[in-house]
């Protein structure tokens, strides 16, 4: 019998090392293609794991939500082994039933900080956020002083810039279906975004478009079907999801739709059941879906199967004052909306609005001398 012991420290090293490098190499093509994008995720992730090492412990299903949208949010901007660090996380609060403990989040602060000062000398100084304005909205403005607009509905223009664009911002989920659909094997998606150029307020709605990663990848990893699936079905085309902003009465909903097998309505009957939830009615099984836990997944993925992102988009939306609904039928898709109060997403920023007050005093006293 022969027994060989290796020192492997080095090759584990190298192939640490090698890991390393590559997600650095993945983190700077996403930073090339929107670097606003990926530095609102840093900071969006830092504050989560200040929050998940907070002393007042929040509940254990809020810690649930923040750790699956650290997880989501990474893996799309490349991180994969932090994201896969989530998922062990997860998996390990999943067969414990119990919370993080401070050792879980060491590890988890310690593993994010070494990310977070390198890819903070890639983005550079990012502490003055950039108004992002596209051809259509300085347009607007040209077309505005050129035909002789008051300077208070021009200043009224120019101040919107401080919002954000939920067209840009839909864009970027629409790269990130596209590309999650790739990265799964499925089939090359679609991707259709409908706004009526709205903006609205980044910091309200920060929080909910951190969570809203996983209404898009849940239509991706459940709405997008094979070809074979959609010849089955005499469904034509590649597989499509539309994103959608729009203004309705005094609310703005967003809404996610696709073009799959709809809901399994019968599936979620009896998951609901099995978990002690109401079933009584198609309110009852939305409310079901939402639920912390409740997935119609068949296996969990570092995607889906924890029933925790959708519970997380919609606790967001709630705290806004907002309401959510599913329209779903059976091979005919699903809509997921998200409707918020239009006055608690669409206030300027209080420094922008005091500099608009004082323009717009300074404009009624020129025009009145």
């Amino acid at each position: 019998m022969l027994v060989v012991i290796s020192d492997v420290t080095a090759r584990v090293a190298a192939e640490r090392a090698e890991a390393e490098q590559g997600e650095m190499v993945a983190a700077f093509e996403r930073i090339m293609k929107d670097e606003t994008a990926f530095a609102e995720f840093l900071a969006e992730a830092h504050e989560i794991i200040e929050r998940l090492g907070e002393a007042v412990r929040p509940p254990l299903s809020s810690v649930k939500r923040m750790l699956h949208t650290l997880k989501g949010n990474a893996s799309i901007f490349g991180l994969t082994r932090f994201a896969t660090l989530c998922h062990r996380l997860e998996d390990r609060i999943a067969d414990s039933g119990r919370d993080l403990s401070a050792r879980d989040h060491e590890t988890l602060r310690s593993a994010f900080s070494r990310y977070y000062e390198r890819l903070q000398s890639l983005l550079g100084d990012r502490s003055s956020r950039a108004i992002e304005v596209d051809d259509a909205d300085y347009g607007a403005v040209l077309q505005a002083v050129a035909v002789g607009n008051s300077r208070r509905e021009i200043a009224h223009r120019i101040a919107d810039w401080k919002l954000d664009s939920v067209e840009r911002r839909l864009q970027r989920f629409a790269w990130q279906a596209k590309g999650l659909s790739v990265a799964q094997g499925r089939a090359d998606v679609e991707v259709d975004v409908q706004t009526d150029r709205i903006r609205l307020s980044r910091e309200a709605l920060a929080p909910f478009w951190a969570a809203f990663t996983h209404v898009v990848r849940n239509a991706v990893y459940h709405g997008v079907e094979s070809p074979a699936e959609r010849a089955k079905c005499n469904k034509v085309g590649n597989p499509r999801l539309t994103l959608c902003a729009r203004r309705r009465g005094d609310e703005i909903v967003i809404a996610v739709t696709d073009d799959g097998p709809g809901v399994r309505w019968n599936e979620v009957t009896r998951k609901a059941l099995d978990a002690g939830l109401p079933a009584a009615n198609r309110q009852d099984l939305v409310d079901a879906l939402f639920h912390d836990g409740l997935s119609t997944a068949k296996h969990v993925t570092e995607i889906a199967g924890r029933g925790v992102g959708l519970s997380a988009a919609r606790a967001e939306c709630l705290k806004l004052g907002g309401t959510v609904t599913v329209e779903s039928e059976p091979s005919h898709g699903a809509t997921f909306s998200f409707a918020f109060p239009a006055d608690a997403i669409t206030g300027m920023p209080a420094s922008v609005t005091m500099m608009l007050a004082a323009v717009t005093a300074a404009t009624d006293s020129s025009e009145a001398g």
